[in-house]
């Protein structure tokens, strides 16, 4: 049986890009080893840049409709509250999402199954991929099904199957990190605290390690231990969670109806490639880390909102063949970053060197206090954790028209950056970006400007893409905040991505400029 793409992996990543590739039009299947969805929490923060994906699915609601939310987290050191760190207002201004979502990973992966059950796509389910190979032109896999063995023939093969990837150990791509000595916990609980203990996002540390605890729903909480020490035992249970949990947090705290609890060995790994051909890898079949900061699913589904619209152009059959490689080149970079970045500080946190032990408390404390203190920081701090300050290098499809005097779109998002939300004739930005993939934001200081320009536009109208939306903005009272938010003072052209990234920047209104990036694509404009 052919089909342009074969999903392996019905988690979030997978589902993810099922849902992108709907949206393109693209014929897949998706399969997946497990008899039945997750029932479990797992992973279950979602971050602001995540949302704006799903809005662009028209699947925000759905979350917001069953997601709690968190807007601050407090800090306790040896059972002292050090610090109550509320989410930097000017970091996520420019987001209609300007919070951290908590949604089990079970409810999330149900959202995305409805969705593609409302337009007659089901997870084909008891399929377990045995084996594939790649010519030139398609990848051939076999495919194991209660019903007896398949032959599936695809243009791309995606390996969504997580850390234990089938995909990735098929295609011998060498997954490269290492593991960490310390013992880590997950549980989702019922837990109750002691009245001056806050029912939300708390975090405490003492020598021993570091207790996490995020409250799911009115009744059950996650519970996240990661040990200096061997202060846990492999073979957890009620009563090893609450002595460890009671140490940490210096409280009575009692703990009880536990509903799913497992010990881990975490990793830190990112895969040697992200493509090998016609093969590709997302989610954590390609990077795995310490679950700090909430950043691992986020990642994932970025990756799939990455790639989606790439994979889509390229089976459209638009000359676009260098373009699936910079999959690679955007996300591994991000991916190296990430488990980079939380390895260094869930090795902070967790060392069990004995000067480290007994210093951190005061370093920890320290470093709250200056936090606390910089709005700078915190402004880094919570775009660094909403992935709304994720950004790709230059390449060829991540471009910059600028001049060396060309001064003025400084403060506004370069090429490679996210494109910010702005209120704009009772609508938005985002809501205008939902129309079309890509869509091409022409900025003029006056209306003279705009009708000197009117007949290329017409042109360009005439001349573009299906795929592509032009939006005009005249500086006036209901415009002025997207001119401020794009640093743009005069005139400017901006070409935002489907993934909702800058793709194409010039503070000349120079058509050929843009012309060349879009032959680059799919078409010549005039």
């Amino acid at each position: 049986m052919k089909t342009d793409i074969l999903i392996v992996g019905a988690g979030p990543t997978g589902l993810m890009m099922a849902c992108q590739l709907l949206r393109f039009g693209i014929n897949f299947r998706i399969i997946d080893q497990q008899s039945e969805q997750t029932n479990e929490s797992r992973a279950f923060g979602i971050q602001a840049r995540s949302m704006e994906i799903f809005d662009n699915l028209d699947l925000a609601e759905a979350f917001l409709r069953k997601a709690s939310k968190i807007n601050s987290v407090n800090f306790y050191i040896n059972g002292q509250h050090e610090l109550k760190l509320n989410f930097n207002s000017r970091a996520l201004a420019t987001t209609p999402f300007p919070h951290i979502y908590l949604l089990p990973q079970s409810e999330t992966e149900q959202i995305f199954i409805d969705h593609l059950k409302k337009n007659g796509i089901d997870v084909e389910r008891d399929a377990t991929l045995e084996f594939f190979e790649q010519t030139t032109t398609a990848v051939v896999a076999r495919i194991n099904k209660p019903s007896g063995a398949e032959t599936v023939k695809c243009q791309y093969l995606l390996g969504c199957d997580g850390a234990h990837s089938t995909v990735r150990k098929i295609a011998a791509i060498p997954f490269e990190g290492g593991e960490y000595t310390q013992m880590f916990f997950l549980a989702d609980a019922k837990v109750i605290w002691p009245k001056d203990i806050s029912t939300g996002f708390n975090l405490f540390f003492d020598q021993r390690g570091l207790l996490l605890q995020v409250p799911l729903t009115d009744d059950f909480a996650r519970i996240i231990g990661a040990s200096v020490k061997d202060s846990l035992k492999q073979n957890l249970d009620l009563q090893s969670i609450t002595q460890y949990s009671r140490a940490v947090s210096h409280t009575p705290v009692i703990i009880k109806d536990i509903v799913w609890m497992a010990p881990f060995r975490l990793h830190h790994r990112v895969v040697r490639h992200y493509q090998k051909d016609r093969v590709f890898l997302l989610g954590d079949a390609a990077h795995i880390h310490s679950p700090v900061g909430a950043q691992g699913m986020n990642t994932g589904l970025q990756d799939a909102a990455n790639l989606a619209w790439k994979l889509a152009l390229r089976i459209n059959a638009l000359p676009c063949d260098q373009l699936l490689k910079t999959y690679q080149l955007e996300r591994q970079d991000i991916g190296r970053k990430l488990t980079r970045t939380t390895d260094r500080l869930f090795s902070a946190l967790t060392s069990p060197n004995l000067l480290l032990t007994k210093i951190r408390p005061r370093l920890i404390r320290l470093a709250l206090k200056i936090i606390n203190q910089f709005e700078s920081i915190q402004y880094k701090l919570f775009r660094l954790a909403s992935q709304l300050g994720i950004s790709y290098s230059a390449n060829d499809f991540v471009v910059e028209d600028l001049k060396r005097a060309d001064v003025s779109l400084l403060l506004g998002p370069k090429a490679g950056a996210r494109a910010p939300d702005a209120i704009l004739n009772g609508s938005s930005l985002f809501q205008k970006f939902k129309n079309q993939p890509f869509n091409i934001l022409l900025f003029f200081e006056s209306n003279e400007a705009y009708c000197a320009f009117n007949d290329k536009i017409e042109l360009i109208k005439q001349k573009k893409h299906e795929w592509i939306e032009i939006h005009v903005l005249v500086l006036s009272e209901q415009t002025q905040l997207a001119f401020h938010r794009y640093g743009v003072t005069r005139q400017a052209i901006y070409l935002i991505r489907p993934d909702g990234y800058v793709g194409f920047r010039t503070v000349q209104l120079d058509l050929d400029a843009l012309n060349s990036y879009l032959a680059k694509l799919f078409l010549k404009v005039p």
